[in-house]
């Protein structure tokens, strides 16, 4: 998975990333090296404060039995963009038409990357034509 932030580092090297969730040493080390601000494990509020804040939400996860966090960011109105797993195909098959959610094959890094910066570049776009109609 490092593959996936180190793409998404180098298209968009002002990003922040941010994680919430329980890690290894190890992992929040290399977190670290990779830009990526850990929170750990943090309150409801918390986490539904991080939802509002983000562009879009990661997840590349291979092993879930039903994906709350998913579930969760894409109710805080975010964009997801996770691997093609079995479970979110049953789940949210019907979100997939409306591009809330990009299920991406799985190992595919560099679509997942490409993805997640369609997304954030969108985004960015949409906030600067609006702020361009404020001024």
């Amino acid at each position: 998975m490092e593959k996936i932030w180190e793409l998404l580092r180098e298209k968009n090297p002002n990003a922040n990333f941010v994680m919430i969730g329980k890690a290894s040493n190890k992992q929040i080390d290399n977190f670290h090296k990779l830009g990526i601000d850990h929170k750990g494990t943090v309150s409801e509020d918390e986490k539904f404060s991080i939802y509002l804040r983000s562009k879009v939400f990661l997840f590349p996860s291979t092993r879930e039995g039903f994906g709350m966090a998913v579930a969760e960011a894409l109710y805080a109105g975010l964009s997801v963009v996770a691997w093609r797993i079995p479970v979110f195909e049953e789940l949210y098959d019907n979100i997939c038409d409306l591009e809330r959610l990009q299920l991406i094959n799985r190992s595919d890094y560099q679509s997942f990357a490409r993805e997640a910066s369609r997304i954030l570049y969108s985004l960015q776009t949409k906030m600067m034509a609006l702020k361009r109609r404020t001024e």
